[in-house]
C-alpha cells in the first residue's frame, strides 16, 4: 500500500536509536539520511513507516509497515476521536474568544428541533401583541419563525437568549447576516419582554430552567436580574459588541436591515 508523503522525514521516533552521528543541526542531513535508515531497520525496528525510495530526492510517498496498518486499521474509531480531540483542544487554545469551536470543527449533521423554544414564543405571543423588531409588524402567536441575532452558523448553538420571533420572509431576508446596531435596543427589550411574561406565566422550576443559558452566557448570578431592564440590557452590551466584532471579521455581514439592498 502506497500513501503519497506530505510528512516531515524526522516523524519516525522508532529509529533514535540507529540515526547514529547524523546530525541533528541546521541542514537537511537527518532528512537525506532517513529513507535509507527507515528502509534497513523496516522489518527489524518495526517503524511506522518507511519511504518508497532510500534517496531522499526521488521519495514521493511513505509505506506503512504492515503491522501498524493492521493496528491502525483495527483501531480506527478510537484513533479518529483521539485525533479529533487534539485538534480540538489545539483550535481551542489558538481561538479563546471563539464561540463553540467544538460544533465548529464538527457541525452537527442535523440541526436540534426548535420545538421547545418556539413553545416558550408563543406562550409570550399569545399573551402580548408583539411587533417584528426588523420591520415593525405585529408577529402572529402561531406561524412565526425564530431568529437567530447572532447567526447560527456563527453561534453554532440554538439557546434562547440569542433567539427572538419574527416572520418568515423577514428571517429568510435576514439568513446569517448581523443586524444593524438600532435593532439592538429593541432586542433587549423584546428579550426582556419573553422573560417577565414567561416569568409570570411558568411554573418558577420550568422558568428557573429555561433561563439559566441567559445567566451563563451573560454571566448574571441572580435570575432576578433578568427581569430588570437596565440590568439585562448592561449585560447583553457586554456579551453580544465583542462577539459580533468576532463575527465581523470572520467575514459575516454586518448592518443588516430588513429592505434594504443588502439583501
Amino acid at each position: 500500500m502506497k500513501v503519497f508523503w506530505s510528512s516531515s522525514l524526522r516523524s519516525i521516533p522508532f529509529l533514535e536509536a540507529d540515526l547514529g552521528a547524523v546530525s541533528r543541526g541546521r541542514g537537511n542531513q537527518l532528512d537525506v539520511a532517513m529513507p535509507a535508515i527507515a528502509d534497513r531497520h523496516f522489518d527489524r525496528r518495526r517503524p511506522l513507516y518507511r519511504f518508497d525510495s532510500t534517496e531522499y530526492k526521488t521519495c514521493q510517498g511513505i509505506i506503512p509497515h504492515p503491522d501498524w496498518l493492521h493496528y491502525l486499521q483495527q483501531h480506527d474509531p478510537i484513533i479518529r476521536r483521539w485525533a479529533a480531540w487534539e485538534w480540538l483542544t489545539y483550535m481551542q487554545k489558538r481561538n479563546p474568544n471563539t464561540p463553540a469551536i467544538a460544533s465548529k470543527l464538527f457541525m452537527p449533521s442535523k440541526r436540534d428541533s426548535l420545538k421547545t423554544q418556539t413553545n416558550y414564543w408563543s406562550q409570550v405571543l399569545t399573551h402580548q401583541t408583539i411587533p417584528c423588531i426588523y420591520s415593525g409588524q405585529p408577529i402572529p402567536p402561531q406561524g412565526f419563525s425564530l431568529d437567530h441575532y447572532l447567526p447560527w452558523s456563527f453561534v453554532a448553538h440554538d439557546q434562547l437568549w440569542n433567539l427572538i420571533p419574527t416572520l418568515p420572509e423577514v428571517n429568510s431576508a435576514k439568513s446569517n447576516k448581523i443586524p444593524a446596531p438600532s435593532h439592538l435596543a429593541h432586542f433587549h427589550r423584546l428579550q426582556h419582554q419573553g422573560l417577565t411574561i414567561t416569568h409570570a406565566t411558568l411554573p418558577p422550576t420550568q422558568w428557573n430552567k429555561q433561563v439559566e443559558p441567559y445567566l451563563h452566557h451573560l454571566h448574571l448570578a441572580n435570575p432576578h436580574d433578568l427581569l430588570n431592564l437596565e440590568h439585562l440590557r448592561n449585560a447583553y452590551d457586554k456579551t453580544l459588541p465583542p462577539l459580533i466584532t468576532l463575527a465581523a471579521n470572520q467575514g459575516f455581514l454586518t448592518d443588516w436591515r430588513y429592505g434594504s439592498q443588502a439583501e
